[in-house]
């Protein structure tokens, strides 16, 4: 599964499909990842997932929504399985 540029998910973007397993917001995603700056952590850990139906938006209608939170999709699970396999 290509995520990104990448042929395969970052170690960022592993521990944020784990971490979705319950719905998160993003500041706790942000923790997760050890990153700080929001807008580049959208772009490039948080943005690859959504656009690749692995993670999905609790209020999809309302991005920038403080209750928004984030959670992880089946097709997600699946890859996460896979990625476990791989280690």
């Amino acid at each position: 599964m290509q995520v990104g540029t990448k042929s395969a998910l970052s170690w960022h973007q592993v521990r944020i499909l784990r971490k979705c397993s319950e719905e998160q917001p993003l500041v706790e995603l942000l923790a997760v990842s050890g990153r700080t700056d929001r807008t580049k952590f959208r772009k490039q850990v948080l943005g690859p997932l959504l656009a690749a139906g692995l993670v999905e938006m609790t209020i999809p209608d309302k991005p920038r929504s403080s209750k928004q939170r984030y959670r992880i999709t089946a097709l997600g699970r699946e890859v996460l399985t896979q990625e476990g396999r791989e280690s």
